[in-house]
């Protein structure tokens, strides 16, 4: 189905002049929601994608792998229930095709997009292998700022545990 989706973004950018990130089928995973998001002006993109946005609960906030993708979220959103709000933080198109940044930067930008959407802690944050190198960065920003990094979800940085 990824390669499905890669061809389909592909042809929106040839046919309409729009580069969307693949993350976009997350939000729009209807032809009729692709085709309501086209119809509208172009914003400035976030760095947090809506997952599985419902719930009560403090959202869980999954940093992307090393290839900006968090497809690897979207069972992880299933297996929590519709309570669990959960959002993917991804890079900015732009910053994929520059020089990579400095992993401190990398997290302050995400730290703003974080705080924009849940202004005050505990935060829940996650990641896998390149991601989790990001998330721990985000907690230590964080615990710099005064902000509380919840305790049980800090296992959820596996790679420190591993190492």
């Amino acid at each position: 189905h990824s390669l499905l989706a890669v061809r389909l973004f592909a042809d929106v950018w040839r046919t309409f002049g729009r580069e969307l990130p693949l993350t976009t089928i997350l939000q729009a995973p209807t032809v009729e929601a692709l085709a309501s998001l086209l119809r509208r002006p172009r914003e400035i993109p976030s760095a947090l994608v809506p997952i599985q946005p419902a719930g009560a609960s403090l959202p869980l906030f999954c940093v992307h792998q090393h290839s900006g993708q968090i497809f690897c979220y979207q069972a992880l959103a299933r297996r929590l229930g519709t309570e669990q709000p959960v959002y993917g933080l991804r890079p900015e198109a732009s910053h994929l095709r520059s020089r990579p940044d400095r992993i401190e930067d990398i997290a302050g930008r995400y730290v703003e997009a974080i705080r924009g959407l849940q202004p005050a802690g505990p935060y829940h944050v996650a990641g896998y292998c390149f991601g989790g190198i990001l998330a721990y960065e985000i907690a230590c920003r964080n615990r710099g700022w005064n902000a509380r990094i919840h305790p049980d979800r800090a296992s959820a940085v596996d790679w420190l545990k591993a190492s």
